[in-house]
């Protein structure tokens, strides 16, 4: 039985060897990340497997590690994450900080609290209270960016330049079926907006709390609201990672502690934010701009060294 799993939600072993023989060139954008962890562990001559999260507990041997691609999207994958943990199995990211930090407000206060700089944010309920609202207007000032506590791909996030729009977003969101990258919760984030309009927002990978490789998004036409993650309205490049940009990835992986994440950064003019930080996730996009970096190479390299091997 391999030492490493690969965990997926949706690839079994031959599927993900098939994929892997035909290369990186011909995967779809949902297979990226463990396709390339996968031919990254076989650069080094190690054995993997790549194994569904829905199957793990049909195994009867464990491995020694499992490297999870994914961000937990419901209380099964996370009971299941937490389920291999108590087979003495190493997990990457901790499940504990992995599905805790997949909750925005969580990861906002845990970097608050760390002293990391990101736009000021505040946690709302539904239907929201006069007091909340009050705290908008006092504590931020419009316009603000109004999104669930958990989703992803850019789903239900809103720009607001008044109450009545806030309202609005809060009903949009709370009666939004389930769909993937956006999972219903009791509450949403309000952040301050930053224009981001001239700098755009910039992409880093982080490996082991080190920023490996970054991308420049910006709209291709003058807009009020970039939603970065659509690339068809984004025109995207490779970044250069300053110093600041460097320690300011470290210090919030750091505190989230996680071993793998994605972090948007905006820049208000004067310094960089953190916008918000995904625990894993795809890195096809940031890789296409930065081709002479092999990132499954560097997660599979990385894991190697926490398992001590």
């Amino acid at each position: 039985m391999s030492k490493i799993w690969i965990l997926t939600r949706n690839l079994d072993e031959k599927q993900a060897e098939d994929i892997c023989n035909k290369g990186l060139k011909n995967c779809l954008l949902e297979n990226y990340t463990p396709t390339s962890i996968r031919m990254g562990f076989k650069e080094l001559g190690i054995d993997v497997k790549t194994v569904k999260l829905s199957d793990v507990s049909n195994f009867k041997d464990m491995p020694t590690m499992a490297i999870d691609c994914y961000p937990p999207w419901s209380k099964i994958e996370t009971e299941k994450l937490f389920w291999l943990e108590k087979q003495g199995v190493m997990v990457l990211n901790k499940p504990k900080y992995h599905s805790r930090y997949h909750n925005k407000w969580y990861q906002a206060k845990q970097l608050i609290k760390s002293n990391v700089t990101m736009p000021y944010t505040l946690e709302i309920s539904f239907p929201p209270s006069i007091e909340k609202i009050n705290d908008i207007e006092k504590l931020i000032g419009y316009p603000v960016v109004v999104k669930p506590t958990t989703s992803g791909f850019g789903i239900m996030v809103f720009k607001c330049h008044t109450e009545d729009e806030v309202f609005d977003a809060c009903l949009k969101i709370f009666n939004t079926k389930p769909q993937l990258g956006f999972t219903p919760s009791s509450s949403l984030i309000v952040q301050k907006w930053i224009d981001h309009r001239f700098i755009g927002i910039i992409r880093i990978f982080v490996i082991g709390y080190k920023a490996i490789m970054a991308q420049q998004r910006r709209p291709t036409c003058e807009t009020d609201f970039f939603v970065s993650n659509k690339g068809l309205h984004s025109i995207r490049n490779s970044f250069e990672i300053t110093k600041e940009l460097s320690s300011l990835c470290e210090l919030a992986c750091r505190n989230l502690n996680l071993d793998f994440g994605v972090i948007d950064i905006l820049h208000d003019g004067d310094k960089f934010l953190v916008c918000e930080v995904n625990p894993m996730g795809n890195f096809k996009s940031i890789n296409d701009d930065n081709p002479t970096i092999n990132c499954g190479l560097e997660i599979a390299k990385y894991s190697l060294f926490k398992m001590k091997v």
